[in-house]
């Protein structure tokens, strides 16, 4: 920006220094406050995008034809209320559109995201705690096929998930299509039969001692 001034004014006369001195050290002030702020405001700007833009991603990612057009309009609605936001919903626009163009990729939800299956991983963790600890066959026993009798309960009813998204929130109740993996259930159902061994194996060695 180019300022022109005149070459004399009573404004800028020698008697005046001070006071124009003065004024112009205010303005100085000014536009040195107004570009920190304007920098400052700039950078969350681009981070606000950074974590929307990623959000949006993730969205149209996991999300099904009708989430998608839905979240389209949503975009659509919000953003272009006003001309100011024209750009970030191009930027956002232009960050989904290769997601948009590809088919939904299947959600991954972890076993402690669900709240039958975190029952059954703090129960899981407690037995393994008695049969460490304590090792009392009536209790890793008991515990073995409460375990095994919620795990049955839980794989059934698999197909309707009771979801924990974060504090605060309520839970979200999912329909899906796809199974357990398998991993998880080679896993859980080793521990127990593990444990169970150990109680037979407890049995069998006190027989032997009498």
């Amino acid at each position: 920006m180019r300022v022109n001034l005149p070459s004399f004014d009573e404004y800028f006369s020698i008697e005046n220094n001070p006071q124009y001195i003065q004024a112009f050290e205010d303005l100085q002030k000014g536009l040195k406050n107004f570009t920190r702020s304007s920098r400052r405001n700039y950078s969350r700007y681009l981070s606000e995008l950074k974590t929307i833009g990623k959000m949006s991603e993730e969205i149209v990612t996991f999300g099904g034809e009708k989430l998608r057009v839905d979240f389209e309009n949503f975009l659509q609605t919000k953003l272009s209320a006003k001309p100011e936001y024209a750009v970030a919903l191009d930027n956002i626009e232009k960050a989904i559109s290769d997601e948009l163009s590809s088919e939904p990729m299947p959600a991954i939800i972890r076993p402690y995201r669900v709240s039958s299956f975190m029952a059954l991983i703090l129960g899981l963790m407690l037995l393994v705690s008695i049969a460490t600890i304590s090792r009392r066959a009536i209790s890793i026993l008991i515990g073995s096929i409460i375990l095994l009798t919620g795990l049955i309960i839980s794989v059934t009813n698999s197909d309707t998930l009771n979801i924990f998204v974060h504090s605060g929130s309520p839970a979200l109740n999912v329909n899906v299509s796809t199974g357990l993996n398998v991993w998880f259930l080679i896993v859980f159902v080793g521990i127990i039969v593990l444990s169970i061994f150990t109680v037979i194996s407890s049995y069998m060695k006190g027989r032997e001692r009498v």
